[in-house]
């Protein structure tokens, strides 16, 4: 029986995907922008993974320039400033935010997410989204680090587990723990085939209780 869902952020409750991706356009458009492709490629397929790793990735080893911790914080920086106000006002993922909200008591919620902790707990406070989650995990901890915590902290059993990812990092860190998985493939970014996908949250409750989503 399931007893938990851990939710990533952006694709999965938030429509907010593209606004990461726009971020990094921002960043190299102007001075790097013949690395454009291989950036972003790299992106769309490692979604879910922290801002701060790919910047690194992108400049040491794409572009071959080193950055000094200093330099890394004001990309960070420049990133996340591009991002927040739009994501504060971005739409949800249909059926996110219903199904949050009429079943948080018939399960526990948590969030797993590559953006930072500090930022997210901000994101979902203004959204009116962190009363109905227990925990709510970003960076830099990574997502395997995040599951293991929620089950040891509420003592739960990996196949009372579901996680809900719209990316490879979060099939992975499901997959590693030996987690249920249902993909969001609302802008079609898993090509899975072991695992259901599902395009949104509407229907999310049919699938719950069809137990569809066993391995």
């Amino acid at each position: 029986m399931i007893k938990a869902i851990i939710f990533d952020f952006d694709g999965v409750i938030l429509d907010s995907t593209k606004i990461k991706t726009d971020a990094f356009i921002n960043i190299f458009k102007h001075k790097y922008s013949e690395y454009l492709p291989e950036i972003l490629d790299h992106h769309h397929n490692h979604l879910g993974i922290s801002r701060s790793n790919k910047l690194r990735i992108y400049f040491e080893d794409i572009i071959k320039i080193k950055l000094t911790n200093f330099k890394l914080q004001n990309f960070i920086k420049l990133f996340s400033d591009y991002c927040l106000k739009r994501i504060l006002n971005c739409n949800f993922i249909p059926g996110a935010r219903q199904f949050i909200v009429n079943n948080h008591k018939s399960y526990k919620f948590f969030i797993s997410s590559g953006t930072p902790t500090k930022e997210l707990k901000y994101i979902c406070k203004y959204r009116k989204l962190d009363m109905y989650f227990h925990r709510i995990y970003g960076s830099p901890q990574k997502k395997s680090t995040h599951i293991k915590r929620i089950k040891k902290i509420y003592k739960l059993k990996s196949n009372e587990i579901i996680f809900l990812g719209d990316g490879m990092s979060d099939y992975k860190a499901a997959k590693e723990n030996k987690l249920n998985f249902i993909g969001i493939n609302y802008k079609n970014n898993l090509n899975i085939t072991d695992r259901i996908l599902i395009k949104d949250l509407k229907n999310f409750k049919n699938i719950l209780k069809s137990n569809k989503y066993a391995k």
